[in-house]
């Protein structure tokens, strides 16, 4: 029973290892979308996405197994679903650095023009984009059908002081005071800064007083930083014991035994490319026991062939202890449009062992047959006793690899962890390795 369950684990592993290699090893990011042609018609298609950290150029589309390059000029815009749209533009801004050691000396009057594919962050009456570019990012909002402009906002450093030109707060103001919003939120407008979550948020509430109507973003805002998550989890592990040991007659191999897990794991999620890379840190809590019965016939005082002590001995060896587990991994999430999403894990694992006295025991029984040269042969006497066969350490380092299915809050994940030895310092070799399947359900995102 116990040889089939872990086939089914392995058989398991095995499915998922080859969905998640499917998904790893297909080159083109192609999602479902849509672009508008210049005639205004809008034209399902599917994209080549890479979860563009600036705004593209140009655009691969897929329709009807062809594939084209379109660029601003060529198209109205267009849209990758679930992650975004992209309006064409021919856009003016004052380019030059925010920060750094580049700062100019003096406010530039320099502008560059560009057909682009502006980010469109907010749509509605008045309309919010983002052109994202090597050296900084920049805001233009249209009102109504307008051409977008530019929220003009620089800085400059003039004798190891840095100040700031923010224009973009005069606008901004002049359409607070248009939508009848100034006497009551022009503290929004103080507080204000040159940031995409800022922004919004003021383009949204000039929204609501234009139409009367709740507005909302468009896309999700993409944070700037790491995302933290904390996920619970549970689920079973199959434990098994690959290698023989001593016991006090001979040498034995526990079974493999089911045991429960949980705990909590907490993940940082580096931004971009889909939130694909993460680091984690998981702490989790599980039992491990396993018991067997060996018997046979041995002999002991051996002095020659004819002179020795026969035992006929049964050794009941059991061992049970608990585990204390921290898992530091590193998580790469496939890209996908879909509700599910493939992943993989490679961890480093530190387990400590809670139970001082939970060590492998061999509770035996003897009954002792003397043969000693021609004398007949005759009892012994019978004996018992506990055997302590290996005494445990503190605790071990093992690694672990894992790969799973992601839905939403909710993720499923079958992981395997290498040996690790129980044993410990000058003690005979006991090692524990487990395949486990865990359930993770996402409480903070």
């Amino acid at each position: 029973m116990k040889a089939r369950l872990l086939q089914v684990f392995r058989l398991a592993m095995l499915c998922l290892f080859a969905a998640f290699s499917q998904t790893a090893y297909c080159n083109d990011h192609l999602f479902p979308g849509y672009y508008i042609d210049n005639k205004g018609d809008s034209v399902l298609c599917k994209i080549e996405y890479n979860d563009w950290n600036k705004n593209p150029g140009t655009i691969v589309v897929e329709v009807n197994n062809t594939r084209k390059t379109l660029g601003p000029s060529d198209i109205k815009g267009f849209g990758v679903t679930g992650y975004g749209d992209y309006r064409s533009a021919t856009v003016s801004y004052h380019p030059g650095p925010l920060q750094g050691n580049d700062l100019p000396e003096a406010f530039s009057d320099k502008i560059e023009t560009k057909d682009c594919f502006l980010l469109v962050l907010v749509n509605g009456p008045y309309s919010l984009y983002e052109l994202a570019l090597s050296e900084r990012f920049y805001f233009f909002i249209s009102e109504q059908s307008s051409p977008p402009t530019e929220l003009i906002y620089r800085a400059r450093q003039f004798e190891m002081a840095i100040s700031e030109d923010e224009q973009y707060k005069n606008l901004l103001s002049q359409y607070m005071i248009q939508e009848h919003l100034w006497d009551q939120e022009s503290y929004s407008i103080k507080r204000l800064t040159y940031s995409q979550r800022k922004i919004t948020d003021v383009v949204i509430r000039l929204n609501e007083a234009h139409s009367g109507k709740k507005a909302a973003p468009t896309i999700r805002a993409k944070t700037r930083a790491g995302v933290i998550q904390l996920d619970i989890f549970g689920g079973g592990v199959l434990n098994s014991f690959p290698n023989r040991f001593y016991t006090y007659f001979s040498t034995a191999k526990l079974p493999a035994t089911f045991s429960p897990v949980g705990g909590l794991a907490l993940r940082l999620v580096f931004p971009g490319h889909f939130n694909a890379f993460s680091l984690g840190l998981g702490v989790g809590y599980s039992t491990f026991k396993s018991h067997t019965t060996v018997s046979g016939t041995t002999q002991l005082d051996v002095q020659s062939s004819t002179w020795y002590t026969q035992a006929d001995y049964t050794e009941n060896l059991s061992v049970s202890n608990s585990l204390l587990m921290t898992n530091f991994y590193f998580m790469y999430l496939l890209p996908g449009s879909g509700k599910v999403r493939f992943y993989g894990k490679l961890g480093l694992n530190a387990e400590f062992l809670l139970k001082s006295g939970g060590n492998v025991y061999s509770n035996w029984s003897a009954n002792y047959t003397e043969y000693h040269s021609t004398n007949p042969p005759y009892s012994g006497g019978s004996g018992s006793g506990i055997y302590e066969a290996v005494t445990f350490g503190s605790g071990s380092l093992s690694a672990d690899v894992a790969i799973g299915a992601q839905a939403g809050r909710h993720k499923v994940e079958v992981a395997y962890n290498s040996p690790m030895n129980c044993g410990g310092l000058g003690e005979p070799t006991f090692k524990m390795d487990s395949f486990g399947l865990y359930y993770f359900y996402t409480i903070l995102k």
